[in-house]
C-alpha cells in the first residue's frame, strides 16, 4: 500500500525552493515572447500563408508566455511533426476528439485533426529558433 499525505504540503521543501530560485524566470518569460513574435513575423510570410498554415492567434497580448504556437494547418500536420521531431522538437497535436464525433462535430473534430503546436526552444539561443524557422522554410519557402 502506497503512503499518502492529509493534506497538501503548505510550502515548497527547500530543495524546492533552491531548485526554484536557481531559474531565471523573467529571462525566460522575455525569451518565450520574443521567439513567440519572432514565429509569429515568421509565419506572416506570403509562402507560409500559401500552404494554407494559420495562427490560431495572430499576436500575442503582453502577458503571454508561450510554450507552443498553435496553427493550424490543413495539410502539413504530420510533415511539420515529423520536420520538428528529426530536429530533436515535438511538435504536439494540441487536442484530438474521439473519431466517433467525427460526424456530430465536424467542425471540432476538423479543428483537432489540423491544429499542431509549434513548440518554442526551452532554454537556448536565437540560433535555435532558426534552425526550427529554416526547417519550416525548407518545406514551404
Amino acid at each position: 500500500m502506497e503512503a499518502s499525505f492529509s493534506s497538501p504540503p503548505r510550502s515548497p521543501s527547500y530543495t524546492s525552493w533552491e531548485k526554484l530560485n536557481a531559474e531565471p524566470f523573467l529571462e525566460e518569460v522575455r525569451r518565450r515572447r520574443h521567439f513567440g513574435k519572432l514565429f509569429l513575423e515568421f509565419l506572416a510570410k506570403p509562402a507560409i500563408q500559401e500552404n494554407g498554415i494559420r495562427p490560431l492567434f495572430p499576436c500575442l497580448t503582453k502577458e503571454a508566455v508561450p510554450l507552443v504556437i498553435p496553427v493550424r494547418t490543413p495539410f502539413h500536420a504530420a510533415r511539420i511533426q515529423s520536420l520538428f521531431r528529426e530536429l530533436g522538437y515535438e511538435c504536439p497535436s494540441l487536442w484530438r476528439l474521439n473519431p466517433a464525433l467525427r460526424f456530430s462535430c465536424r467542425f471540432a473534430y476538423l479543428l483537432g485533426e489540423e491544429t499542431v503546436g509549434l513548440p518554442l526552444p526551452r532554454k537556448g539561443k536565437d540560433s535555435d529558433l532558426e534552425l526550427l524557422l529554416q526547417g519550416l522554410n525548407s518545406l514551404f519557402g
